[in-house]
């Protein structure tokens, strides 16, 4: 006969280390950073996360839920309480986003091995919000460089740019007013747009993403 009690603990925990690992994982926040953006209490955020006092309720489920959805993060209120259904996805538009999470050491050894995979490779470190809430500050970035005809190819794409005159920028590609003029544009839709008709010279969709691993 299953002890009640145990059960209840059992899943008071599994609770608890769900909540934990989609902070860490899918967004590689710390609790106090999580707290900032979220505007959960970071008591709450702790006890949720350690199962005291009863641990994560249906009620603050569906409001972690909602917090990561913006976040584009895509999961259930059931799979966040019992584990049941598909686990959770990041999405940037209708595409599939794999951003890791790796200890800060390790970024620059798999960076260069896309690298050595990649001759055409480019690699950026996002350093504004103006692409959340798929990129946050301090993301790395790569993709292959496209030239010329095969720039529109990526139009719709989160891109790293490079401008004739040289400048390197992050951000949804997008057609000018102009012709064989770019905009791009921001995710964060908080953030106004600034950058509109740019002068060309390649793109590099992201393909690859690496996020620094929360530490507390």
């Amino acid at each position: 006969m299953t002890d009640k009690g145990h059960e209840d603990t059992n899943l008071v925990q599994e609770r608890a280390e769900r909540v934990r690992q989609l902070r860490r994982r899918h967004l590689g926040l710390s609790r106090p950073q999580f707290s900032v953006m979220s505007d959960i209490p970071a008591d709450t955020l702790r006890n949720w996360e350690q199962g005291r006092y009863g641990g994560l309720t249906e009620k603050g489920a569906r409001k972690l839920v909602a917090v990561f959805q913006k976040r584009g993060v895509q999961l259930s209120v059931e799979w966040l309480l019992y584990g049941i259904g598909r686990s959770p996805i990041g999405l940037l538009g209708t595409s599939v986003l794999n951003v890791l999470v790796s200890d800060e050491k390790l970024i620059p050894q798999e960076l260069d091995f896309f690298h050595q995979l990649n001759p055409d490779a480019v690699d950026y470190c996002v350093v504004d919000d103006r692409m959340l809430p798929c990129f946050l500050p301090g993301d790395y970035i790569a993709g292959r460089w496209i030239h010329e005809k095969n720039i529109n190819k990526a139009l719709g794409k989160p891109c790293i740019v490079k401008t004739i005159e040289g400048f390197i920028l992050f951000g949804l590609l997008a057609l000018g007013m102009q012709k064989n003029r770019y905009n791009l544009h921001n995710s964060n839709t908080s953030v106004p747009d600034s950058l509109n008709d740019l002068k060309v010279y390649s793109v590099a969709p992201v393909l690859w993403v690496r996020r620094k691993a929360a530490i507390d």
